[in-house]
């Protein structure tokens, strides 16, 4: 029965709990050896079943602290240096050992097993992890959720845990609290809401359900309306889902709240352009360019438009002032000097290509 209670453990106790299961991890690791293994193989009977060479679909998905989890067993021995735990740690040692043989084994119940028990003995984050990877790895997911909740439990300040276990909330179903365990992790990233809400909508985007995955980023910045940074994370999650036409309606709100956001502005223009309104998506760039003439991004992407759009006269004009505002811009120049082939100046193009 997994417990939601996310609540910081503060004891000095809990403290030395975790330095000591951080050693005795490493140590666990250290000591896979065949000596190790010949004592411990009376546990574990040999089995065919081996651990599967390629990580399975789920793992892939989940978010990156898990999706790049190597299996239990297969992964390089950390650097020497840890020292073994003290003689009252044996027992953790100890499981923590038949869980990585385990692992090698191919016996994921029995290694998850025992990743829980000493993540909740010792309170450590970097278990409760471990246990986590070989659950969503043995696409066990009753364990997953119990051991991301325990993780979030012991290192609720992680936003690796609350988006793991947010991800694999939305695949049993509990919508409603992945998105309070999204909501808990936004405070933490340390960029802020420019930081959070893009991840958070990268990581929704892997979701196979993008009608779920789209209806809690909504539910996530639905209070937020003035905020342009999970405003642009909700649109480019639209866009990335294929609801385009509603990713032009928030992105249009990001612009009102700031119209000289330039990459949002280009954004919205390139996605303009790909849905057959060229026309409008240049009408927009020039109009900013009216305003803060100096944006050469800007610039270049509505020189690129009028390309596009075969409206090569004023696109030569455009690419010619940024050739001279920038001349060290070599794909500026490159650029240009295409452009000039295309309409026949070919020695103002071998001009370009020659300085």
């Amino acid at each position: 029965m997994r417990t939601t209670d996310t609540s910081r453990p503060g004891s000095g106790r809990n403290h030395q709990r975790r330095a000591s299961a951080g050693s005795l991890l490493t140590a666990a690791l250290l000591m896979g050896a065949s000596l190790v293994v010949a004592s411990c193989a009376d546990l574990m009977p040999a089995k065919d079943e081996t651990v599967p060479a390629e990580r399975p679909a789920a793992v892939e998905s989940a978010a990156p602290a898990v999706s790049e989890a190597p299996a239990p067993g297969t992964e390089k021995a950390p650097a020497a240096g840890a020292s073994v735990a003290a003689a009252s740690n044996e027992d953790n040692l100890y499981k923590l050992l038949v869980a990585e043989i385990a692992g090698r084994r191919g016996r994921m119940d029995l290694s998850l097993e025992n990743y829980l028990d000493v993540a909740r003995t010792t309170r450590d984050p970097a278990v409760a992890e471990r246990a986590v990877r070989i659950a969503v790895f043995a696409r066990n997911q009753e364990g997953g959720l119990e051991a991301a909740s325990l993780w979030t439990e012991i290192a609720p300040d992680s936003t690796d845990a609350r988006q793991v276990y947010a991800a694999l909330l939305l695949r049993a179903g509990e919508v409603d609290t992945a998105v309070r365990q999204l909501g808990a992790a936004v405070p933490h990233f340390a960029g802020g809401s420019a930081e959070a809400y893009p991840h958070i909508a990268d990581m929704l985007a892997r979701e196979r359900d993008k009608t779920i995955a789209v209806a809690v980023m909504a539910r996530l910045v639905g209070g937020r309306p003035d905020d342009a940074n999970a405003q642009s994370a909700y649109a480019q999650l639209l866009a990335r889902s294929g609801q385009t036409e509603r990713a032009l309606e928030v992105y249009e709100t990001v612009l009102a709240l700031d119209p000289d956001d330039q990459q949002t502005l280009i954004i919205y223009a390139r996605l303009l352009q790909r849905e057959g309104k060229s026309d409008s998506a240049i009408g927009k760039l020039k109009s900013a360019l009216e305003r803060r003439p100096d944006s050469d991004r800007v610039r270049l992407t509505y020189a690129r438009l009028l390309v596009d759009a075969k409206h090569y006269d004023e696109a030569l004009a455009q690419f010619a002032r940024l050739s001279k505002r920038a001349p060290e811009n070599a794909d500026v120049r490159y650029a240009y000097g295409l452009l000039l082939m295309q309409t026949n100046h070919m020695q103002e193009a071998e001009a370009q290509f020659n300085e």
